[in-house]
């Protein structure tokens, strides 16, 4: 796959397995904010569907969605020159940060 090729929602949600709404719902919540494709709709790059699996990884494992948007908002206040992409978030029952 190419870092610059783009990925519909519903190419995302099959990707992500899960459907195209919930695909919007995990790009709100991981504050990711896609380009707009001539037809209006979003399209995603290949970093952004890593922060999407990781924001559906972290919900999957009950964490909270509160707390998942808060965890995004805070790496990217405190990690302003590393990729999110470059991030391993872990869930567990003490520690939902961590650095890889």
């Amino acid at each position: 796959m190419e870092a610059t090729q783009h990925f519909s929602a519903s190419e995302a949600a099959r990707i992500l397995q899960t459907i195209e709404g919930r695909v919007v719902t995990l790009a709100r919540l991981g504050g990711i904010v896609p380009s707009v494709g001539a037809d209006g709709a979003p399209k995603f790059t290949f970093q952004q569907l890593l922060l999407l699996r990781t924001t559906k990884g972290l919900l999957d494992a009950g964490v909270p969605s509160r707390r998942v948007r808060r965890v995004w908002s805070s790496l990217r206040r405190q990690l302003t020159d590393l990729p999110l992409t470059s991030i391993r978030i872990l869930a567990g029952e003490k520690a939902y940060a961590g650095h890889s």
